[in-house]
């Protein structure tokens, strides 16, 4: 199959750049079962920088927006530039600022001063999608440590965020397997119980594995951890310390559905993506040759998280074709289907006709993109209302623009413009 066009650049730059640093060993914490639970354990949790373990960034981003105006109040240092830049902020509980610039001949790639820093830090450039990153790492700000990100486009500056520089982690044996714990102040109040705070709980294969845990990675504190286990229980945390020096892992019967958690996850990851590509529409359009003029719906059909299970069973019960949207929260491809594909008015107008399930690859308690031997993300797989796969002739268009029809496909696989997309789902759904 010819291979797809190569990702724009809102693709390529999703996420910090990981950091490949050995994962420092904590020590076992002693089991706390509590009652009804069966089993569970008290872990002690010590601060980390995210700059020096892995994962690098283990924090929700918290978008900033830099202006020309400086904020009231603040004492900025002498001798900055006509092109600094500004923002205000609470932080750890008060308020904070920072003022970044970039003088012609300075000796880093730009230098930052945050309220409560003597010295500016110094930025450190790594290479990332069709620009670059500049970090500013473990910088004080309002009593606290931030991390700051900001993200270069063609020389352009595009995308400004921090985190809190330190995360909490701890090591505890729970459920047959080792189990690294993380516990993040989400909302940067320098208290780690709150409603915006996270945590993730895994084994240590499957974080290193990871290239950075953000948002979409990390569970609410009132939520379970999805996927669940094999047997249908779930990790949760509970008795989270204020000052994040511990937490109780448990792991029983789940306290909220999985879908509710999937959903919210699913909801939330899609604004992160969709934020971007709102900015960067123009520039996309052109790369990909993308009418933005064609009609769009007004209420374009929704994907439902959903197991190919369930989905199965409401496409029979409804006697209508079923289309599961195979995807993962950090493959960009995915969200650009969402974004410019299916709310196209030609393709919504077929997909309302079919009962919808998306599928994250990465949560998906059956692994049916592995059981139905799939390779690429996105792809859309067409069943009929029986359950059984649909063949059918699918035409691509490869990265040099040329144009092939392959016999005998059973999935729609990659990004494609919705006049191919919708010429595709005609020829699944033998329309």
């Amino acid at each position: 199959m010819p291979a797809p066009a190569g990702p724009p650049a809102a693709a390529r730059y999703s996420g910090p750049l990981p950091v490949r640093t050995p994962l420092l060993l904590l020590s076992l914490c002693a089991a706390a079962p509590a009652a009804g639970e069966g089993e569970a354990a008290r872990v002690a949790l010590k601060p980390r920088r995210n700059a020096e373990t892995a994962p690098l960034a283990p924090a929700p981003l918290l978008r900033l927006t830099l202006g020309a105006q400086a904020p009231a109040g603040a004492a900025l240092p002498p001798g900055l530039s006509p092109a600094a830049r500004f923002a205000a902020l609470d932080l750890f509980g008060g308020p904070a600022w920072l003022a970044f610039d970039a003088p012609e001949g300075a000796r880093a790639l730009g230098l930052l001063w945050t309220r409560g820093a003597e010295e500016p830090a110094r930025g450190r450039a790594q290479p990332g999608g069709d620009g670059f990153w500049v970090r500013f790492d473990h910088v004080p700000c309002a009593g606290g440590r931030v991390d700051v990100l900001l993200a270069y486009a063609r020389g352009e500056l595009r995308e400004a965020t921090l985190a809190p520089a330190e995360h909490r982690r701890g090591r505890t044996l729970l459920g047959g397997a080792m189990r690294e714990v993380l516990l993040v102040d989400g909302d940067a109040d320098g208290r780690y119980d709150g409603a915006a705070d996270r945590w993730v709980a895994l084994r240590a294969d499957r974080l290193h594995a990871l290239p950075s845990i953000g948002m979409p990675a990390l569970m609410l504190l009132a939520e379970p951890q999805v996927p669940f286990e094999e047997d249908g229980r779930a990790f949760t945390v509970r008795d989270v310390a204020a000052d994040g020096s511990s937490c109780v892992l448990a792991l029983g019967a789940p306290g909220a559905p999985a879908a509710r958690v999937l959903e919210r996850r699913r909801a939330e990851v899609r604004e992160e993506h969709f934020a971007r590509f709102r900015r960067e529409e123009a520039a996309l359009a052109r790369e990909r040759g993308l009418d933005l003029a064609r009609p769009r719906a007004s209420s374009p059909a929704p994907w439902p998280p959903r197991t190919l299970a369930e989905a199965k069973a409401e496409a029979q019960r409804a006697g209508k074709p079923l289309l599961v949207h195979f995807y993962s929260e950090a493959n960009a491809y995915g969200w650009l289907a969402e974004y410019f594909t299916y709310p196209d008015r030609e393709v919504d107008a077929l997909l309302k006709g079919c009962v919808l399930a998306a599928v994250d690859v990465d949560k998906d308690p059956e692994r049916t993109f592995q059981a139905l031997e799939l390779h690429s993300l996105p792809t859309v797989v067409p069943f009929d209302a029986a359950g059984a796969r649909v063949v059918f002739v699918l035409r691509v268009r490869a990265v040099g623009g040329e144009v092939a029809e392959l016999e005998g496909e059973r999935a729609i696989a990659g990004w494609h413009r919705p006049q191919e997309f919708a010429l595709n789902l005609r020829r699944a759904l033998g329309r």
